[in-house]
């Protein structure tokens, strides 16, 4: 090929590269058009700016937001239209998400004309050059002030909620004080606003009280539904029958029925002779209660009779008998203190129980009960409590001579 040939050829390879790199030019602009026409469709508000923080693009939301026209925002900072707190705090936000390389989400409050209060979310996030470098950082802003009314209503039904099942179950012991037969304290701590724990105490007569401790499968307003509904039916069910037995019988067969949320509870009931000291008791796949006999020995009862309440219609559960003596604590509870877990991610385990349960079950039942909470939470630590925790304390202490010290209360 002669040199001439040669330098056109060469011209016909330049002039194909030009056009080549016009149509990709022309393909970025009409990509860029195409992205500024979407960003311009978004109702949220929208941003892109340099290293300093300065607007390299906006949307139409933003300039709206602003009263400018976007060309007139391009080039500027927070600092040309916001109070100057204001704008140093997103200078600030700038450079935390430039430095870190992630993403941030803040949540603001701002009061428009007439007083009226809005909330924003902000997400922004870092943006990188090809070679991996932070070049600036690109936000988008919405209105959430639906969505946190909304949050705020949920929030106080919830409440709500949590005040009337907590006032389903009893707290005041200062009556229990005057009673010679048995000291008694619980406690539920609910994993959140509301729970499926429960307890539940109260004489059927004047020689029997009745206990309860039960856990609720899952957690929230469902569970704490279901656990009113089971606290209810065992009450009425009491009322007619001191057979710890009879009472998990009945109780199942009311939940089975129409359960097709399929939900069921484990539940522990007994029933306390407070002449004699006997305990009947009947488990329906619940933790077995620990009894504490003094500073050096402590056992569980029998394992459950039966699976948990509200699964098969027809389950029967079978009655067991233990005598309490003068001074013992029988002590039922929930998985949520067992299963408790700890900031190294191991749970507080039956063995820690036990441990906890000789050195406080010489105490007073409140005594117990609180000991034993504080144990827990500082084995916790910062762990987020995963379940309900509930905990009940007994302790017979057999009736002296003369007339019945238990009144009804």
């Amino acid at each position: 090929m002669t040199d001439l040939a040669k330098m056109r050829q060469r011209i016909f390879e330049l002039e194909a590269e030009n056009a080549q790199h016009e149509r990709t030019r022309q393909e970025l602009r009409n990509s860029l058009s195409m992205q500024k026409a979407v960003l311009d469709t978004i109702p949220d508000i929208v941003w892109l700016k340099d290293k300093d923080s300065r607007f390299l693009a906006v949307n139409e939301a933003f300039a709206k937001a602003c009263g400018k026209a976007k060309e007139e925002l391009i080039g500027t900072s927070d600092f040309d239209f916001w109070p100057h707190d204001l704008a140093q705090r997103y200078r600030d936000d700038d450079i935390e998400v430039m430095r870190s390389g992630r993403k941030k989400v803040i949540e603001e409050t701002l009061v428009h004309s007439g007083n009226e209060q809005v909330w924003i979310e902000t997400i922004k996030s870092p943006v990188y050059a090809d070679e991996g470098e932070v070049i600036g950082t690109v936000g988008i802003s919405r209105n959430v002030t639906e969505r946190k009314r909304a949050q705020q209503r949920v929030e106080t039904e919830l409440a709500v909620a949590a005040e009337i099942q907590s006032s389903m179950l009893p707290k005041d012991f200062s009556n229990l004080a005057r009673l010679a037969e048995f000291d008694l304290h619980a406690v539920m701590r609910p994993a959140r606003e509301v729970g499926g724990d429960f307890y539940d105490f109260f004489l059927i007569d004047n020689d029997h009280l009745c206990i309860s401790v039960g856990d609720v499968a899952g957690k929230g307003v469902a569970a704490s539904l279901f656990m009113a509904i089971t606290l209810a039916l065992l009450r009425s069910t009491a009322r007619e029958t001191s057979a710890p037995d009879i009472i998990l019988n009945r109780l199942n067969r009311e939940l089975a029925r129409g359960n097709d949320a399929c939900m069921f509870v484990t539940a522990f009931c007994g029933v306390l002779d407070l002449e004699t000291g006997q305990l009947s008791y009947a488990n329906a796949g619940h933790n077995p209660p620990v009894v504490v006999k003094d500073l050096t020995s402590v056992f569980n009862l029998s394992a459950p009779s039966g699976p948990p309440l509200g699964i098969l219609e027809g389950t029967t559960y079978k009655d067991e008998q233990l005598v309490l003596g003068s001074g013992e604590v029988l002590f039922a509870y929930t998985d949520g203190v067992t299963e408790a877990c700890g900031e190294n991610a191991d749970f507080f385990s039956e063995a820690r129980l036990l441990q906890q349960l000789l050195r406080l079950g010489q105490g007073t039942c409140a005594a117990i009960v609180t000991g034993l909470m504080e144990s827990l939470t500082a084995f916790c630590g910062e762990s987020n409590q995963a379940d309900d925790i509930t905990m009940m304390a007994l302790c017979f202490k057999g009736r002296k001579p003369g007339p019945s010290a238990v009144t009804s209360y």
